[in-house]
């Protein structure tokens, strides 16, 4: 009987190995750095955020936007709850599309209300062509939600951690009370806006 060689079967285990690595170098990166957050549901999967990355990357450096648009586009069907949806409608607010832009964060808003940046920017856009009612609605919407919110997010004592309180917690508390407070100030000069000058 023919006996094995321990290298040659060492040296075909190590080939594979390799192999793999090179073929799903990508896939095994995003698996290394983000599984944790994708398991306990706060990151997308890997396909679909790396399209959204690709084109938020590239309408921040404000190039090759049909592409970006296409990347959004294929993310967005892929999971319509990601931040593409968000960065469809920066794009068309960088396009001067302000009618898709402020469609396209009113949708990203159903989804996802806790982005402060969508709700500032549909407030903003909505002001700028004229409709301060829609805007002041608008703004008023969102400090509702934040209102409501806010006390769920107030941090409680965490004795499974080194400090007081969860310091994730505490940010997220802290983001929460920085965007309630940008929203009424939306609201204070919308308004404002409204009031009739004294002559």
């Amino acid at each position: 009987m023919r006996r094995i060689d321990l290298r040659v079967v060492t040296l075909l285990v190590w080939i594979a190995l390799v192999s793999l690595v090179a073929v799903y170098r990508a896939e095994l990166r995003w698996a290394v750095e983000e599984l944790p957050q994708y398991l306990e549901g706060d990151v997308s999967a890997p396909a679909e955020r790396s399209m959204y990355r690709k084109a938020r990357r590239l309408i921040r450096e404000n190039e090759e936007l049909p592409r970006a648009e296409e990347l959004l586009r294929r993310s967005y069907e892929i999971d319509p709850t990601s931040e593409a949806g968000y960065w469809l409608a920066v794009l068309y607010e960088k396009r001067d599309e302000p009618e898709r832009a402020i469609a396209a964060y009113r949708a990203y808003l159903e989804i996802d209300a806790t982005m402060i940046d969508a709700w500032i920017s549909a407030i903003e856009l909505e002001s700028a062509r004229g409709a301060r009612d829609a805007a002041l609605e608008l703004a008023r919407r969102g400090v509702a939600f934040f209102e409501a919110e806010l006390p769920l997010q107030r941090p409680e004592q965490d004795g499974s951690v080194e400090s007081r309180f969860n310091e994730k917690a505490v940010e997220t508390y802290a983001g929460y009370r920085e965007s309630l407070q940008r929203l009424r100030s939306a609201v204070r000069r919308l308004e404002g806006d409204a009031a009739p000058s004294p002559d």
